[in-house]
C-alpha cells in the first residue's frame, strides 16, 4: 500500500495515513459491506476530527473514497514467497564498540529494559551523552537532497533543522580527494575561501519534516525517497563528512551563517518532526555548548532531551559539551539557581588561587602570562577556551606546587561556565513562576530560555497562562478568555534583567539576542516562539518557519530586546525590533486550528473575543512604541532629524568612511545609526526617512560580503512607489581601471530611484587612482550633500573617545595576533631574483602555511613597524616604550587588552602610515602654539600644506615630530592613529602542486619624494629584510576572478609582479596535465622594463613553453629607447591567436598590472576582434559580454 505519497500526500494529509489504512483494511477483508464500512468510517472522521475543522474532515473522507474505489496507484497485490514460512530472525546488529550502547541502550530501544539488572546501570543515575548517533532509526520515507548548483551557502537549512541532520561541511582539496566519489562540493565562500563546501544530510537520522526544503531561498533542496538517498551513497557521505575536522573556529560563530559551521551539541533527538523547540536549544549549543550547564524543567524538552539511554546532547572532539540535568517540574528555576550559585562560589575560590599563584610568581614566565590572561578573561565569554589547553599543559608541568595543585583540582571551572535554565511556557508562567521570579530578582548571572508553545504540549495541549485569548485547548475548549501573561514585561520591570522576545522567523535577531543575553553579567530571560504540532497549523509543521514569520509580521509575536547595559550609556534599554505591524492578525488566526475551532466550539463569543484580541495586539504594540519614544535622543527630540548610514565594505574603507560620515551627521545634530547593509531589515527601508550608503565594488562588479543579501532582497519585486517617502544618496568607492568601476553603487542608486526613492544628491564616486584615493572624490561630493540637506555648519569639536588607557605594572604584555589571521613562516626568507646592483628589486618568498586557498587568491600580510623606529618615536613623544598599558575598548576596532607601548606601536598602530584629513583636524585641538593650530586646521580642510604632505608621503610620526606643541594624551593618540591593515599580494603558487605552501612574487616598492627623500612601503621594508623561519600574521583574501573549465583556453596579460597569479595558473595546469587531466591552451603576454634584468621567472616560463603548455610573448619597454614596446602592443600583434582563443573557443582573459594598463590592453583586444571580422559595435559587445559572464578579469593597483 503506497499510502503516504501516492494517497495522503496528494490530498494534503502528508504522513497521516491512518484513515486510508483503515479503509483499505475494510475493503480487503470484506468484514463489512463496502457502503456500510464507508459510512461508519466517515462518521468516525466527523467525530474524531470535527474539532480540527471542515477541511480536515473533507480530506480524510476523500481518502476513504479513494481507497474503496481501488486506485491502482495505491493498492498493489504482493504474492508472499513460500520460503517466508521458514524465515529466521536477522542477525543481531554489529557491536558499536560502545559498551553502554551495546549492553544498555539497544536493549532499552528494543523494549527489553526490564530484563537489565540494576548492576548494569551507572551508579548515581547518570547516563553518557552522545548516544543518539547510534540509533539510526531510518524513520523517514523521504529525505532532503542537496542541489549544489543552486546553493548560495546561506546555511539556513542547517539553522532550522530540528534534529541537526543537515549540516554544512568544509573540506580541503586533499580531504576531498579522499572522500567518496559522490561527495560533490562547491567552492566555499567568505571566511572559507579555499575550502570546498557541501550541505550533507544524515538520511537514517532524518525525520523527513521538510522544514529545511521550505526555508531554502534558492531551491537548493528537494525531497527524494530514502532508498534513492541511500543508493546515492548519502550515508557514506555523512560518515565521511563528520570524520573531517570541524573548522568552526575559522569564522564568527555569532552570525546565522557562522553559527552553523559550529558542531551542534544537540543531535538526533526524539522530538516531533518539525519541532519548533529544538532549533533554539541546538543553536545555544553551537554558540556556547562546550561550556554549558543546563537545568531542564520537565516537559517536552526534558523528554526529547533526556530520554533514558537515548541522549541527544553530545560532545565535541575535545570531549566538551553541555552538562544536563532534570529536576521536578515545580522547582527547575531553583535547581538551576543552585547550580549557578555553586559555580560562582567555586570560580571565586579558583580565582583566589590563581591570583595567589601570580603573586607568588609560581612557575615560569609562560605560566605567569597565561594565569594573568585567565584573571583578565575568566568572566568574558569563551576567551579562556582559546588557550585553555595551553594553560592546562603549563599547570600540569608545575603540579608539584601546592597552589597549582589547588587550581588543577578546580580545572573543570577554568572555562567561563554558561548556566542555562530551560523549560516550557507552562513551567515558566504557571507552576514554576514563583521560583523563576525569585531567580530573576536575585541578580545572579544565569540565563533562562523559555520554549513558548503557548500550551502544555507534552501532556496533550492544555491551556497555560501563556495561551492567547480565543485559543481553544484542553481546559479552555470554549476559547481562553484572558490575554497572554506578560512575562517579559514583568521581568523588565526589575530593570536589571536582560529580556528578549525571539523567534526563528528572524534568525539573525535570535542569534544576536542569545549572544547578548549570555554576555550580560546578570540574569537574562529569552522568550522563544515555538510552533507546535498541537497548534494545528493548516500548512503543517513543514512550514514551521513561515508560520513563525507570519506571527512576527502581524504583531502576534513582537521581537524586542531589553538590555540594562544601555542605561549606563544613557541610552534606551528597550529596543523594539519589530518596527511595525505588517499584516492583519485576524488573517493569522485563520492559519491554525487552535483559533479556527473557536467558531465551532463557542460561536457566540467569536466576534467579541477576536475584537478584544485584536485590540490587545494593537495596544501592546503601541505600548512598546511609547517605550521606544520615551527615550529618544535629545537631538532627535529637538530637530526630528534622523539618518541611517549604511555600508558595504570588504577591506574596511567603506565602513571607515561610513563611521566618519556618521560622526559628521552627529555634529550637525542628527540622530545617527551606522550599520552594514546586510544588518537591516529591508522591510523597514521605506520608513527610514534618510539614508546614506557608502559601498565598495570588489573585482568584477561583485558586492562586498556584508551587502550581498541586501542587494538580493532589493532586486525582488516591490509595489510601485515603495520608497516614495525615502530620501537617499550613495557614494561608491572603486578603481577606475576596472570595467565595473563603482558598479555596486551604480546599481543600488538606480534601483532606489526605480522604487520611488528621492535622491538628495547625485551619486558620488571615489577613485583609488586619485591623488588622495577615494577621499578626493568624497571631499568634492559631501559639501553638496550638506547644502541640499541645509544642515548647520558645525563647530570644530573634538571627538568623544571610545577607548580608555591605564598604565599597569602587574600585568604581562599580550602576545598580539590579528583576529582572523594565521601564522605563516618563511622557508628561506626573501630571495632576490633581479641583479643585486639593479635599482628595482623583485623577490620571491615561499611561506609555510596550512591556510587553504585557490589559484587567483591573494595573500594578506600584516606588516609590523620597525621596532627600533617605534621605540624612538615613543621616546621623542615623551613616553616610556616599555611601559605596559591596559585598553578598555568600547568601540568596534580590534585592539589588545594589555600590551606594552612599543609592542602596540610596532604591531598594531599604523604610526608610519599616511594621515587622513580627520587626523589633522583632531590634532589641531591639542596644538598649544596658535600658528601650528592654524596650519593643522587648514590641512584638516584639505587646504594649506595638505597637498605637500601627501606628496612627501609624510606619516603620523613625521607630523607629530613637526608639530611639537600638539601632544594628545595617550588614549586620544591611540584612537587617532588607525590599525595597520594587511597588504595583499597575488599568490604565485598552486595549492595542488605545492600543498602546505604559499608563494609570493613581490616588487620592493621604493620612491623619491619631491624633496629627494627615499621612501619604501611598510610591508616592503619588512619583506625585504625577511629571513628564514621568520613568522608573520597572514590571511587569504579570496579572488574576485572567475575561472573556466580546465579545457577552456586562457589568455593572460601582466606586467612586473602582476605575473604572480599567472605563474599560479601555469603551475596548476602543469600539475593537472601530469596527472593525466586534459587542459586548455594558455597564452601569456608579459612585460617589464629590461629583459636582462627583469625577465621574471624566465627559466620556468620557457620550460612551460617547451612543454607545449604555453604560448609566450614578451615586451621590455626600455630595451630600445627609440621604440618602446608595451604589453598592449604585443597583444595587438597576435590577432589570430586572440580571436581563436577568446572568440571561437570562448576562452577567458586575465589582466594584472598597474591601473594604467587594463584600458590599452582592452583596446588592443578590440582591434584584434575587428580584424577577425567583427564590426566595432560587435567587438565592444563581445568584450562587454566577456566582462558580464566572468570571462574578462582584471587585477590592478
Amino acid at each position: 500500500i503506497n499510502a503516504e505519497y501516492m494517497g495522503c500526500n496528494n490530498m494534503g494529509l502528508g504522513k497521516r495515513i491512518n484513515m486510508l489504512m483503515q479503509a483499505v483494511f475494510f475493503k480487503l477483508s470484506e468484514v463489512l459491506d463496502k457502503e456500510r464500512a464507508s459510512q461508519l468510517l466517515k462518521e468516525s472522521i466527523v467525530h474524531e476530527y470535527g474539532k480540527k475543522g471542515a477541511k480536515v474532515v473533507e480530506m480524510n473522507q476523500k481518502v476513504v473514497d479513494i481507497a474503496f474505489e481501488g486506485d491502482e496507484n495505491i493498492l498493489h497485490e504482493i504474492k508472499c514467497p513460500a520460503h517466508w514460512a521458514d524465515a529466521v530472525d536477522e542477525a543481531a546488529p554489529a557491536k558499536t564498540g560502545n559498551q553502554f550502547v551495546d549492553d544498555i541502550m539497544r536493549p532499552m530501544m528494543n523494549f527489553q529494559g526490564n530484563e537489565l539488572p540494576v548492576s548494569a546501570l551507572t551508579a548515581g543515575g547518570t547516563f553518557p551523552v552522545g548516544t543518539t548517533q547510534y540509533a539510526k532509526r531510518a524513520i523517514a520515507s523521504y529525505v532532503p537532497e542537496w542541489i549544489p548548483n543552486n546553493c548560495t551557502q546561506c546555511n539556513y537549512c542547517a539553522f532550522v533543522c530540528p534534529h541537526a541532520v543537515i549540516r554544512p561541511f568544509v573540506v580541503t582539496d586533499p580531504e576531498l580527494e579522499q572522500a567518496p566519489g559522490t561527495f560533490e562540493t562547491r567552492m566555499a565562500k567568505g571566511d572559507y575561501s579555499g575550502f570546498n563546501y557541501r550541505i550533507q544530510i544524515a538520511p537514517k537520522d532524518c525525520t523527513g519534516c521538510e522544514v529545511c526544503v521550505n526555508v531554502c531561498p534558492d531551491d537548493a533542496l528537494r525531497m527524494i525517497g530514502i532508498e534513492e538517498s541511500l543508493e546515492a551513497g548519502e550515508e557514506q557521505n555523512w560518515e565521511y563528512g563528520i570524520s573531517v575536522p570541524n573548522r568552526g573556529h575559522l569564522t564568527d560563530r555569532s552570525t546565522v551563517k557562522g553559527s552553523q559551521f559550529q558542531q551542534p551539541l544537540l543531535e538526533f533527538s526524539g522530538a516531533c518532526e518539525g519541532c519548533g523547540e529544538t532549533p533554539y536549544v541546538k543553536l545555544l549549543t553551537q554558540l556556547f555548548g562546550e561550556r554549558m550547564v543546563i537545568a531542564n524543567a520537565t516537559g517536552c524538552s526534558s523528554i526529547w532531551g533526556g530520554t533514558a539511554s537515548f541522549t541527544p546532547y553530545t560532545t565535541n572532539s575535545s570531549g566538551h559539551g553541555p552538562a544536563w540535568g532534570n529536576s521536578l517540574f515545580e522547582d527547575n528555576a531553583e535547581y538551576g539557581f543552585g547550580m549557578a550559585v555553586a559555580t560562582a562560589q567555586r570560580r571565586s575560590l579558583l580565582a583566589t588561587h590563581v591570583q595567589q599563584a601570580i603573586d607568588e610568581k609560581v612557575g615560569d614566565m609562560e605560566l605567569q602570562k597565561l594565569l594573568a590572561k585567565w584573571i583578565r578573561d575568566h568572566k568574558s565569554g569563551d576567551k579562556v577556551n582559546k588557550y585553555l589547553d595551553q594553560l592546562l599543559v603549563s599547570l600540569r608541568a608545575h603540579s608539584s606546587n601546592q597552589t597549582v595543585s589547588r587550581i588543577l583540582d578546580q580545572a573543570d571551572h577554568l572555562p567561563n561556565i554558561s548556566q542555562w535554565i530551560i523549560g516550557g511556557d507552562g513551567w515558566a508562567n504557571d507552576i514554576g513562576f514563583g521560583g523563576l521570579d525569585h531567580v530573576l530578582a536575585s541578580g545572579q548571572n544565569l540565563n533562562v530560555l523559555v520554549l513558548d508553545t503557548e500550551m502544555y504540549s507534552n501532556t496533550g495541549g492544555q491551556a497555560s497562562k501563556s495561551s492567547n485569548m480565543g485559543a481553544v485547548s484542553k481546559f479552555a475548549l470554549g476559547g481562553k478568555t484572558q490575554n497572554k501573561k506578560a512575562l517579559g514585561e514583568m521581568a523588565m520591570s526589575y530593570g536589571n534583567v536582560y529580556v528578549a522576545s525571539i523567534s526563528h522567523g528572524n534568525m539573525a535577531h535570535a542569534v544576536k539576542a542569545m549572544t547578548e543575553a549570555e554576555s550580560f553579567d546578570g540574569p537574562s530571560l529569552l522568550l522563544s516562539y515555538a510552533p507546535c504540532i498541537e497548534h494545528g497549523m493548516r500548512t503543517g509543521m513543514a512550514k514551521m518557519i513561515q508560520e513563525a514569520e507570519a506571527a512576527i509580521d502581524c504583531g502576534y509575536w513582537p521581537l524586542y530586546r531589553f538590555d540594562p547595559r544601555l542605561t549606563e550609556k544613557a541610552e534606551n534599554p528597550f529596543q523594539l525590533d519589530s518596527k511595525r505591524i505588517k499584516s492583519d492578525v485576524m488573517e493569522f488566526l485563520k492559519r491554525e486550528n487552535r483559533f479556527i475551532n473557536l467558531e465551532k466550539n463557542n460561536p457566540k463569543a467569536v466576534e467579541s473575543m477576536r475584537a478584544n484580541f485584536n485590540t490587545y495586539i494593537q495596544g501592546r504594540f503601541n505600548r512598546y512604541k511609547r517605550m521606544v519614544d520615551a527615550h529618544k535622543p535629545l537631538a532627535d527630540v529637538a530637530s526630528g532629524q534622523r539618518v541611517t548610514v549604511l555600508y558595504g565594505s570588504e577591506t574596511g574603507n567603506s565602513e571607515g568612511l561610513a563611521r566618519e560620515l556618521g560622526s559628521d551627521f552627529e555634529r550637525r545634530e542628527y540622530s545617527v545609526s551606522v550599520q552594514a547593509l546586510d544588518d537591516i531589515d529591508l522591510e523597514e527601508l521605506p520608513h527610514m526617512g534618510l539614508i546614506v550608503i557608502t559601498i565598495s565594488t570588489c573585482g568584477q562588479g561583485v558586492f562586498p560580503r556584508n551587502s550581498m543579501l541586501f542587494w538580493q532582497e532589493l532586486q525582488k519585486e516591490k509595489p510601485e512607489g515603495w520608497l516614495k517617502d525615502l530620501k537617499y544618496c550613495v557614494f561608491g568607492l572603486g578603481d577606475s581601471s576596472y570595467y565595473f568601476f563603482c558598479q555596486t553603487a551604480k546599481l543600488i542608486d538606480a534601483r532606489l530611484a526605480e522604487l520611488g526613492g528621492q535622491r538628495v544628491a547625485d551619486m558620488g564616486i571615489g577613485d583609488d587612482g586619485d591623488e588622495d584615493k577615494f577621499e578626493t572624490g568624497y571631499n568634492n561630493w559631501i559639501p553638496g550633500v550638506w547644502k541640499t540637506l541645509n544642515t548647520i555648519t558645525p563647530e570644530s569639536k573634538l571627538f568623544e573617545p571610545t577607548i580608555a588607557v591605564q598604565y599597569v605594572s602587574d600585568q604581562h604584555s599580550q602576545d598580539w595576533h590579528w583576529p582572523g589571521s594565521s601564522p605563516i613562516s618563511s622557508k628561506q626568507g626573501s630571495v632576490l631574483i633581479t641583479p643585486e646592483d639593479y635599482g628595482r628589486k623583485f623577490v620571491t618568498i615561499e611561506w609555510k602555511s596550512e591556510m587553504p586557498y585557490r589559484i587567483g587568491d591573494s595573500l594578506g600580510i600584516y606588516p609590523t613597524n620597525n621596532r627600533e623606529a617605534a621605540s624612538d618615536f615613543l621616546q621623542r613623544y615623551g613616553v616610556d616604550p616599555n611601559a605596559t598599558i591596559s585598553i578598555q575598548n568600547n568601540g568596534t576596532r580590534d585592539l589588545p587588552e594589555v600590551i606594552s607601548l612599543v609592542d602596540l606601536f610596532t604591531k598594531v598602530a599604523d604610526v608610519f602610515g599616511k594621515p587622513s584629513r580627520r587626523f589633522y583636524e583632531s590634532l589641531s585641538h591639542f596644538a598649544v602654539d596658535s600658528n601650528e593650530r592654524a596650519r593643522l586646521v587648514q590641512m584638516g580642510l584639505g587646504e594649506g600644506e595638505y597637498s605637500d604632505m601627501l606628496a612627501e608621503t609624510k606619516h603620523y610620526a613625521d607630523i607629530l615630530d613637526e608639530f611639537k606643541s600638539a601632544r594628545p594624551p595617550l588614549g586620544y593618540l591611540i584612537e587617532m592613529i588607525p590599525n595597520i591593515k594587511p597588504r595583499y599580494y597575488s599568490i604565485s603558487s598552486s595549492p595542488k602542486a605545492t600543498p602546505g605552501e604559499v608563494h609570493s612574487l613581490v616588487l620592493i616598492d621604493t620612491w623619491s619624494t619631491p624633496t629627494g627623500k627615499l621612501r619604501t612601503g611598510l610591508t616592503c621594508t619588512m619583506l625585504e629584510k625577511l629571513t628564514a623561519t621568520d613568522v608573520v600574521d597572514g590571511c587569504i583574501h579570496p579572488t574576485a576572478m572567475e575561472f573556466p573549465e580546465d579545457t577552456a583556453p586562457m589568455v593572460m596579460a601582466g606586467i612586473g609582479s602582476g605575473l604572480a597569479p599567472f605563474v599560479a595558473f601555469l603551475r596548476e595546469r602543469s600539475w593537472k596535465r601530469k596527472q593525466g587531466i586534459e587542459v586548455g591552451n594558455l597564452a601569456l603576454y608579459f612585460g617589464n622594463r629590461y629583459k636582462d634584468k627583469e625577465f621574471l621567472m624566465e627559466e620556468e616560463l620557457k620550460q612551460y613553453e617547451a612543454e607545449g603548455l604555453l604560448t609566450l610573448r614578451t615586451a621590455f619597454s626600455r630595451d630600445d629607447p627609440k621604440k618602446k614596446v608595451y604589453v598592449q602592443n604585443i597583444v595587438r600583434q597576435e590577432p589570430q591567436l586572440n580571436y581563436e582563443y577568446l572568440v571561437k573557443q570562448k576562452g577567458s582573459m586575465y589582466v594584472c598590472g598597474s591601473r594604467e594598463m587594463p584600458r590599452p590592453v582592452q583596446n588592443s583586444l578590440k582591434e584584434c576582434f575587428m580584424e577577425g571580422g567583427m564590426t566595432e559595435k560587435e567587438a565592444d559587445d563581445w568584450i562587454i559580454d566577456m566582462f558580464t559572464t566572468g570571462r574578462y578579469n582584471i587585477e590592478s593597483w
